[in-house]
């Protein structure tokens, strides 16, 4: 974290030790193809038969798609929220949450928030690439919150990849 401008402090629900792991954000479109469904759980197995854990933003898409082949794996996963440690957004994704409650950790530099804010959510792009080792971007438009995540990433010095597809 001390890679960002001004670092923030986070909220943590779960076990913060899993932070001290090293990590790697898998990140991308919330509407996703059938290639992007079907390499985002390749990706995110080597990154885990590595020895990483997989960060993500709980979002839709390639976030969950992420996060769901960790918890499939039964290993840690860190969700870092926009809208706080206690508020589950999307909703939908509720068991993504509560599995990284207990088997990983939620963050959020944000106090927790009854609605989504949109201007938190490049925010927490920031926070995305400053805990992670790398960033790989599996697919995206050219106006997603993936490519601000790229972006961070490259501006504090980390791999930026992107999975090869059609």
């Amino acid at each position: 974290l001390y890679d960002m401008h001004i670092p923030p402090i986070l909220c943590v629900r779960g076990n913060p030790n899993v932070l001290e792991r090293p990590q790697v954000a898998i990140v991308g479109s919330r509407q996703t193809t059938g290639n992007s469904r079907q390499i985002t759980p390749v990706i995110a197995e080597a990154v885990i038969s590595r020895g990483y854990v997989i960060t993500s933003g709980g979002a839709f898409g390639i976030d969950a798609i992420a996060h769901r082949h960790a918890m499939a794996c039964q290993r840690p996963t860190v969700v870092v929220s926009a809208v706080g440690i206690e508020k589950i957004y999307p909703k939908e994704n509720r068991d993504i949450y509560e599995y990284a409650h207990q088997n990983g950790a939620v963050v959020s530099q944000f106090p927790d928030r009854k609605m989504s804010h949109a201007p938190n959510f490049p925010q927490r792009n920031d926070v995305i690439a400053a805990l992670s080792f790398a960033v790989v971007i599996v697919q995206c438009g050219e106006k997603s919150g993936a490519l601000y995540t790229a972006q961070a990433a490259r501006k504090m010095h980390r791999p930026v990849y992107a999975a090869a597809m059609p």
